[in-house]
């Protein structure tokens, strides 16, 4: 199994292989293996369209691909063929695929792309034949640093506390943070460094009314505020998802280091082994002065409830905002 920097790198050398299973959720992961292997194996636009055959499992057999495989390349070297969705596709004539397999069109470039990994022997086989490349989603741990790669990339930089700031608003979702690093980009045009404030602008967050004030105002039981501040949220079409997200990451990381501190580790040595940042750690101690462990456990039950809620029930944003903010205020 390769990695997904390791992918890249080979194909920066132009080193490629006849045929590439992608498989995991971070769809940021697929796309940029393919946008790579596409701007390394044609020379311009005419060449790409020509060349390029793009199949999807929900629309495409087994025969298809083996189909476009096999033709050779026009006015190119190289032809590239993408299937998306290959846990989709239609298993008939798995035989002449799996033949295929085992003597690949040398001119040809083949990228299969799935979630899921099937348990079929079509999945079996291409896991052996194939160079297979875990596209899994990154830890929320790893998400700073990654904000931090994206932006060097960029010849951009961002505060510390902007990158927290950004990191624990788009979650782990690398292509959600892709684009928001280029409307911040687009944003912060003149070279200086990108904070706080650039954030709130690019995301459309409101500097007295978001997700982070919200927390801010829960983790000190301050319903008053907390209900004003989830009303506004909720009025200007705020993700209810979103919000829940972000406030569970942030209580469950207030809940074990609460628990690490009770059972008597330093809280430096948790915060190092938890991967939490400076800001985070101010925030997480301030908040250790309204919340008991027992209180936090019953905070991060009421939103993993609350998330069930938004997801399965017929009720409203603001109903379910109401009943967060006073199930945490009132532990």
């Amino acid at each position: 199994m390769a990695s997904v920097s390791d992918i890249i790198k080979s194909i920066g050398e132009e080193k490629f292989a006849p045929v590439y299973l992608l498989s995991g959720k971070e769809k940021f992961f697929h796309d940029q293996i393919i946008n790579a292997l596409t701007s390394k194996l044609f020379a311009d636009s005419s060449s790409r369209s020509l060349n390029r055959i793009m199949l999807h499992g929900s629309e495409n057999s087994l025969s298809d691909v083996v189909n476009a495989s096999l033709s050779y390349p026009m006015l190119s070297n190289n032809k590239l063929v993408v299937v998306k969705e290959l846990s989709r596709i239609k298993v008939s004539d798995t035989s002449t695929f799996l033949n295929y397999l085992e003597n690949p069109t040398v001119t040809t470039v083949l990228l299969l792309s799935t979630e899921e990994m099937g348990k079929t022997k079509l999945f079996i086989e291409l896991k052996k034949k194939a160079v297979f490349v875990d596209c899994k989603p990154v830890p929320d741990y790893k998400i700073p640093a990654i904000i931090k790669e994206r932006l060097g990339l960029k010849k951009k930089q961002m505060s510390s506390r902007a990158v927290t700031m950004l990191a624990e608003y788009t979650g782990n979702s690398l292509l959600n943070i892709e684009h928001e690093l280029e409307k911040v980009k687009e944003y912060k045009s003149d070279g200086s460094e990108i904070g706080e404030d650039d954030i709130i602008a690019v995301t459309g967050m409101s500097k007295d009314y978001n997700v982070f004030t919200l927390q801010k105002m829960l983790s000190e039981k301050n319903l008053e505020r907390s209900f004003v501040i989830g009303k506004k949220l909720i009025e200007k079409g705020e993700n209810i998802n979103l919000l829940i997200s972000v406030l569970f990451n942030y209580f469950r990381k207030a809940l074990l280091v609460a628990k690490g501190k009770s059972s008597g580790q330093d809280f430096g040595a948790i915060s190092r082994e938890l991967k939490i940042n400076e800001y985070q750690q101010r925030d997480i101690s301030a908040t250790l002065k309204y919340f008991s462990p027992i209180a936090l456990e019953n905070v991060v039950s009421e939103l993993h409830v609350i998330d069930k809620k938004a997801k399965s029930t017929a009720s409203t944003d603001w109903a379910l905002v109401q009943s967060l903010c006073f199930t945490i205020c009132r532990l």
